[in-house]
């Protein structure tokens, strides 16, 4: 949780268009809401939110281009 923390914080000190972020369970989405509506509002940024478990896989990149700018 540390690590999400100092990565959060980095994210809103770079302006940037697109960010992905990654949660590893159903109950981060709930507990860190403000963060992430604070990236969607006041930063104006596009977010995406994708976990860590299940099928589905996490494309990076779409024919070697980067889909993100940042990565939470």
């Amino acid at each position: 949780m540390g690590k999400l923390l100092i990565l959060s914080l980095l994210v809103l000190l770079v302006v940037g268009d697109k960010v992905l972020v990654i949660l590893d369970n159903k109950q981060l989405e709930q507990t860190h809401s403000q963060f992430i509506e604070l990236l969607k509002g006041e930063k104006n940024h596009q977010v995406e939110i994708a976990h860590s478990f299940g099928r589905n896989n996490i494309e990076l990149k779409y024919y070697d281009r980067f889909r993100y700018d940042h990565i939470v």
